[in-house]
């Protein structure tokens, strides 16, 4: 069971990663508000992929990387509620089993509907540059993307969007409180096992935290710049960069709040910060010897010289 968990801890690390560099150097977007759209200039854009291909591979990142999260949150609930099966359990279950959907529908459904949203969007672009001459001739470029009203497709998307960040807020809230009210009464636990579950909540919690702070707000920013025209473009670049490095901030928490991880990689860390000085302790070690060395040979020559010949 314990394995499992490991493994879900590698896959959120390797996910986050990911995450990090598809934001920051293949996609690399910039918004454009009021008007809903944003290009992308990074390295996909300089490959030819259209900016609503690169958006999707956002999305998808940010879902793989909430349901993580979401994974370990429900595998910590599973230890401590073995043996029951009410209702809360079923909930739970059926929630989960939900976002994993949703995860697998979105690639499937925005893959096979790209073609004919990319054809709605590039005549929403160039009506949009028409109507507003002021924008650079940049936004009729094929790495931007651009919220198309009349687009049914648009509304599936943003629905689902919509519904993963609701089951992210349920599960996790609705696990973090059962189990810190499992460890408040303590039924059959050491003391030990108490203060791992402890450890492990908190941990969860932070992540948590984290995760909701920096990837469901700007979504719900996202959202409610798409349908009310928002102005606030030094927001939405800044709500960007959250999203690029959630996975930075939510690593270094659970590298420092979860106990095992801290005590395998603080000693690695003190043992490269020390490797330096172990070198000029080599070298203090050698110069003394040749110090000694020559002390020894320079007696050696005066006694030789005060010998009786």
């Amino acid at each position: 069971m314990f394995l499992k968990y490991k493994y879900f801890l590698i896959a959120h690390i390797v996910i986050n990663i990911f995450s990090e560099s598809y934001v920051s150097f293949l996609m690399l977007p910039m918004t454009y508000l009021p008007h809903p759209m944003f290009r992308n200039t990074g390295f996909l854009a300089d490959l030819g992929f259209s900016g609503m291909f690169m958006f999707y591979g956002l999305a998808q990142s940010v879902m793989l990387t909430v349901g993580s999260i979401l994974e370990m949150f429900y595998f910590r609930y599973k230890l401590i509620d073995v043996y029951k099966n009410g209702i809360f359990k079923k909930l739970m279950r059926f929630q989960v089993l939900l976002y994993r959907f949703l995860i697998i529908f979105h690639f499937i459904f925005a893959g096979s509907s790209i073609h004919y949203s990319l054809e709605v969007e590039k005549i929403a672009t160039m009506q949009l540059y028409t109507e507003h001459p002021e924008l650079p001739p940049e936004v009729t470029c094929y790495s931007c993307i651009i919220a198309v009203f009349d687009d049914v497709i648009m509304y599936i998307i943003t629905t689902i969007y919509g519904i993963q960040v609701i089951l992210q807020f349920t599960v996790s809230s609705g696990v973090l409180m059962y189990v810190i009210k499992f460890v408040k009464a303590g039924q059959g636990m050491s003391t030990s096992t108490i203060k791992l579950q402890r450890m492990m909540v908190v941990s969860l919690f932070i992540q948590g935290g984290i995760h909701g702070m920096m990837i469901m707000l700007p979504t719900i920013f996202l959202i409610y710049a798409l349908f009310f025209n928002s102005t606030l473009n030094e927001l939405a670049l800044s709500l960007l960069m959250c999203v690029a490095y959630h996975g930075f901030a939510s690593t270094c928490a659970m590298i420092i709040f979860t106990k095992p991880l801290r005590e395998r990689i603080i000693p690695f860390i003190k043992f490269s910060g020390q490797s330096e000085p172990s070198n000029l302790t080599g070298i203090r070690s050698s110069s003394s010897q040749d110090r000694s060395s020559s002390r020894h040979s320079h007696r050696e020559r005066r006694s030789n010289n005060v010998a009786p010949s």
